[in-house]
């Protein structure tokens, strides 16, 4: 016969305060309840554990012996929880977050970083670089606790919070015709060689950029890698223009340490991109949710979508 342990701590109270009134009310329960759940327990066990008589209870030799038992096995139970727990609190005293390594440079991203590690100051943060896709290939094998992405990507399974929106710029060599508008639009961009990621980087990125420039009638380079700074040396150095991002509260340019390469807004077509942070979809860690529950104060507000 195995006993039952959640009927130990009704008995223990009873035991402890030997009134059935008491002890209902120290565990929150109705008397009727704790009756039941001692007859229970008793039926479990083949004897009987308490005297009842009206405004009197006491233990029974029987129930005596198996008091002493009782408060040991509930003692065991309780270090037993207290040692699972810490086992617990060890195995998440740590948060994996993916990044990519452009977001350094994002006010968002940096203000979330830090407020979490101020908030937090005993759970090591892990981050870990890379670009979107294999960040979120890397998050849905369970290698990642979070990740942070650059939108549009594949969320299926997934869900995310925005942190903020970029507005895209157009970097075009100071000498090319481009540099001399004010703004460029997709009627500007015909013939015009444009540096732009590598098609490995994911086909959300292709539809949502590579396509609209191919309509426009741009010439694609794909660039040797998926880095925002790679991305504009290898325009800069080639004479192309490429795609980049401002930032809201970005204190340096996108084109910093590039004079000879020239922003330019974008007019009548969309390459903006959000960053967002992303999580599996189910019952988060503790952790996973506290950066999340930070990450949605700290969201900007979307814009609204032009129609």
């Amino acid at each position: 016969m195995t006993v039952d342990v959640r009927l130990l701590p009704p008995f223990l109270a009873v035991a402890e305060r030997l009134s059935f009134t008491r002890a209902a009310e120290d565990l929150s329960i109705s008397q009727p309840r704790l009756s039941l759940l001692i007859r229970r327990l008793e039926d479990h066990l083949g004897f009987a554990l308490f005297v009842r008589r009206p405004h009197h209870v006491a233990l029974t030799d029987d129930g005596a012996r198996f008091l002493a038992e009782a408060r040991e096995l509930s003692d065991a139970l309780r270090r037993t929880n207290e040692m699972v727990w810490r086992l617990r609190d060890a195995a998440r005293s740590k948060l994996r977050l993916g990044s990519p390594s452009f977001s350094r440079d994002v006010p968002a991203r940096v203000e979330l970083v830090d407020e979490f590690a101020v908030r937090h100051p005993n759970l090591k943060l892990e981050i870990e670089d890379g670009y979107t896709p294999r960040l979120l290939e890397r998050l849905r094998q369970g290698r990642l606790d979070l990740t942070l992405a650059s939108a549009p990507f594949d969320d299926h399974g997934l869900e995310w919070v925005q942190l903020s929106a970029s507005q895209p710029m157009i970097a075009t060599p100071a000498e090319s015709r481009l540099a001399r508008l004010e703004s460029i639009g997709a009627e500007d961009l015909s013939g015009v060689a444009f540096a732009v990621f590598p098609n490995y980087i994911g086909a959300h990125y292709v539809q949502a950029w590579h396509q609209p420039l191919q309509r426009a009638g741009a010439v694609l380079v794909e660039s040797n890698e998926p880095h925002y700074g790679i991305q504009i040396r290898f325009a800069a150095r080639r004479r192309l223009c490429t795609l980049v991002h401002r930032w809201p509260g970005r204190i340096r340019e996108p084109n910093d340490g590039f004079p000879d390469m020239v922003l330019r807004p974008i007019r009548g077509f969309s390459l903006g991109s959000r960053l967002c942070l992303v999580r599996k979809a189910g019952a988060p860690i503790a952790p996973v949710q506290w950066m999340w529950d930070l990450a949605g104060s700290l969201a900007e507000p979307r814009p609204a979508i032009a129609s």
